[in-house]
């Protein structure tokens, strides 16, 4: 991926058979620390993509968003579609009830070995490859992945 290599094996992937699965193999970490990864599927999607590379973007988001959260909170997950000027896309949203991000680091998030505090980082591991890796495979893609803080705390991953 990180080669410039961009011929991947596409095919249609069904998006909520995908999250479910993500839902699933997410629950052990999730149990674990008293929390739950919850998944509101509003639209069911398909679209053409490899699906390893898109299990393994949405599984880093979830998983980040679980090392956040407060214990005893759910992380959210939501599938819809939305119409923009290139008509419809799938939108995949992970929410955390977490401490969020400062705002200056939101637009550093997704860069190669960022972490946006060292000492946070020590309490849950990580060395910052996992949302960089989400937006080297979601640009694969075509698409797009965004960073923002939720306005009673936590952050949304918006991919």
């Amino acid at each position: 991926m990180e080669g410039g290599e961009t011929s991947t094996q596409m095919s249609e992937v069904h998006l909520q058979s995908l999250l479910q699965g993500v839902v699933e193999d997410a629950d052990f970490e999730a149990q674990g620390r008293n929390c739950r990864v919850v998944c509101d599927i509003v639209d069911d999607s398909e679209v053409w993509g490899n699906t390893a590379l898109l299990q393994s973007a949405i599984e880093n988001v979830v998983r980040n968003a679980m090392r956040y959260t407060r214990e005893g909170t759910d992380v959210d997950m939501r599938l819809e579609c939305l119409d923009n000027a290139n008509g419809r896309e799938a939108c995949i949203r992970v929410s955390d009830h977490g401490p969020g991000v400062p705002e200056l680091a939101l637009d550093k998030l997704f860069r190669p070995f960022y972490r946006v505090d060292t000492a946070r980082e020590r309490q849950t591991g990580g060395i910052g490859l996992g949302l960089a890796i989400t937006d080297r495979a979601v640009r694969l893609h075509g698409g797009s992945v965004r960073a923002v803080n939720r306005p009673g705390g936590g952050l949304v991953v918006e991919i």
